[in-house]
């Protein structure tokens, strides 16, 4: 005697089971769970990528949206660039407990600093793979850490109020290092001005405002778009190629005030 009972139909090495004729009863436990059966596509979505199929093909596949496809695709380019699994899963902390951690850290009478954060940040926001340095860096924005800051001093405190402290501060006579730190600045900016006067008066067609940016990016390496060799070794080209096309002026200007910084003259020759 022939049974009409169909078998259920066994689930493919690929695909989740869909519900369909003779799987009643799986379907019936899937749909009473829906976290579970979101999660098995999902797996399933990881798979077909990582077998080479397109976004758009998992998805028609899949059933699941572009969306959700794009963060499954995100996800699993950041664990392959993370073999060693040292970065940390993005917002394992909630943004709550993100909050209420840092304004604890702010309130203390030493305040905090960023650095101090970098724990708290790489739990919430993650980390990233910089392309120029090959290392690990906090995925966040300077607009972000604004806006946190904002949000952390918004927060009533019975105790004193959350304090950002900058990373050059010293807790440690702060007053005194930032008095000092505003004369040395006073200084160095006279300075500046005086030799960017000197320059446009001797050489009318430069502008202040052009000198001021070549000025401060000669002497502070790190100030400019360039490092300070290979703009110097720019400025000695293309000043050594204009003085052979074009008849330099009757009078000489540093010739009685050589360079005294044997470093700094090692660089520009």
């Amino acid at each position: 005697m022939t049974s009409n009972t169909s078998a259920p139909i066994k689930p493919t090495e690929d695909r989740p089971v869909k519900p369909g004729a003779g799987t009643a009863t799986i379907a019936t436990a899937l749909s009473g769970n829906r976290q579970l059966l979101a999660e098995t596509t999902e797996q399933w979505a990881t798979r077909l990528l990582k077998g080479g199929m397109s976004q758009r093909s998992v998805a028609i596949e899949t059933g699941l949206s572009r969306r959700k496809m794009g963060q499954i695709s995100d996800q699993l380019q950041e664990h392959q660039e993370d073999i060693f699994d040292t970065r940390p899963p993005r917002k394992s902390v909630l943004k709550s407990e993100l909050y209420q951690d840092i304004h604890a850290m702010a309130c203390r009478p030493g305040g905090v600093k960023r650095s101090e954060l970098s724990r708290q940040l790489a739990a919430f926001y993650g980390l990233r793979l910089d392309n120029e340095t090959g290392k690990q860096t906090l995925n966040m924005t300077k607009d972000q850490y604004q806006y946190l800051k904002r949000k952390i001093r918004n927060i009533p405190s019975q105790r004193c109020y959350p304090l950002f402290v900058p990373e050059w501060m010293p807790r440690s006579n702060p007053t005194a290092a930032w008095t000092m730190l505003l004369r040395a600045a006073d200084t160095i900016l006279t300075t500046i001005d005086e030799h960017i006067s000197e320059i446009c008066h001797l050489f009318p067609e430069a502008l202040p405002k052009d000198i001021r940016q070549e000025l401060l990016s000669l002497a502070i390496d790190g100030f400019g778009p360039q490092p300070t060799t290979i703009l110097c070794e720019r400025n000695n080209s293309i000043a050594r190629e204009l003085s052979m096309r074009v008849e330099p002026s009757s009078f000489g200007v540093l010739e009685d005030r050589p360079i005294k910084d044997p470093e700094f003259e090692a660089l520009c020759v």
